[in-house]
């Protein structure tokens, strides 16, 4: 077996590697939109649509509890509409970092951390979007009375793509 044929076989293994998770990333996609009514419940704001599926990101609340009423009025399994701008992080340890906040119905309710900011920054444009939004349904959720919100984005970039949150 020569140079070029074990070049060719580890090219082969990474392409089949590929198609597999792609393949599983559909699979995936798949069961988490399965039999779910994507309408969004609220208008659709203003502005440029940056409407995907392809990657679930979950956004930080801000002032959590206070942020808790405005998801909770509708409900678990919502889809929304979402408007997003560029800013920097405020306060923390990342302070000063570029991020994007997320708007409801008009109300700022959280942004993107710092580390999902650096593999989705290339599909947010920089005068913002309006963007789908989910508020997932789950068992601890549910148990905890507690409510989250995941932004719809398109796939991350592909160096960054295995830390990306995928639904």
């Amino acid at each position: 077996m020569g140079f070029a044929d074990a070049a060719e076989k580890r090219r082969l293994r990474s392409e089949a590697a590929a198609d597999r998770r792609r393949k599983a990333t559909i699979f995936t996609k798949a069961r988490y939109l399965d039999r779910s009514d994507v309408t969004p419940r609220n208008p659709q704001p203003n502005g440029p649509v940056l409407r995907s599926f392809d990657c679930g990101v979950n956004v930080n609340l801000t002032g959590d509890p206070e942020h808790q009423g405005i998801l909770s009025r509708y409900g678990y399994d919502a889809w929304l509409w979402v408007t997003i701008r560029r800013g920097a992080i405020r306060t923390g340890s990342h302070a000063g970092e570029a991020t994007c906040y997320v708007r409801l119905d008009g109300q700022e309710v959280g942004f993107l951390s710092a580390h999902q900011m650096m593999t989705h920054s290339g599909q947010l444009p920089a005068d913002g979007t309006v963007m789908l939004a989910h508020i997932p349904n789950s068992s601890d959720d549910r148990n905890r009375h507690r409510w989250r919100l995941r932004i719809q984005l398109p796939e991350g970039d592909a160096e960054n793509a295995s830390d990306s949150d995928v639904p």
